[in-house]
């Protein structure tokens, strides 16, 4: 198993692709974390594993898609 398919890395970006459909769709700022756990099928605490801040999230999402 490679770094990419971890079940971290596979948490991360489930995370990603719900905060990037999130942002999409309400806006950075009306966006909860709660709201994107949710919609990646986590808890809301389980993100602070994989990410530090909301802000973080929307960094590495703007990121993706500059790439």
């Amino acid at each position: 198993m490679t770094a990419e398919t971890t079940k971290s890395a596979l948490t991360r970006q489930r995370i990603l692709d719900a905060a990037a459909k999130a942002f999409r769709a309400k806006g950075f700022v009306a966006t909860r974390l709660a709201e994107i756990a949710a919609l990646a099928g986590l808890r809301a605490g389980s993100i602070y594993y994989h990410f530090a801040s909301k802000e973080q999230i929307l960094e590495e999402v703007l990121d993706i898609g500059i790439r």
